[in-house]
């Protein structure tokens, strides 16, 4: 549709990433509001949160490519997200505990 109607392709990638990266600021901004309202501030947590957009959304696209179906690319990945964060998001509380 995009090509039908003469938009470029670099432009329509380079909008996408900007209004996905957008979007997910969004509750990465509520998330670390509440967590300085609630004094739960952890050292590097921020930044953390700050930059996770910006490895998450071409981990995405790269792997969008990978699928013949748009569902099925998305299931997957959402998985493989989940799964990610249930892993490896606990382990930071663990090693808050180790000196």
């Amino acid at each position: 549709m995009q090509l039908v109607s003469g938009m470029s392709l670099p432009a329509y990638w380079v909008s996408n990433y900007v209004a996905d990266i957008i979007k997910s600021y969004i509750p990465i901004t509520l998330i670390v509001a509440l967590s300085y309202l609630f004094s739960c501030d952890y050292p590097g947590c921020t930044t953390l949160f700050f930059m996770l957009p910006l490895a998450l959304v071409p981990f995405t696209y790269v792997t969008s490519f990978l699928f013949k179906s748009e569902t099925s690319s998305q299931i997957t990945t959402l998985f493989f997200h989940f799964c990610v964060a249930g892993i490896i998001g606990p382990m930071g509380f663990f090693l808050q505990g180790v000196p």
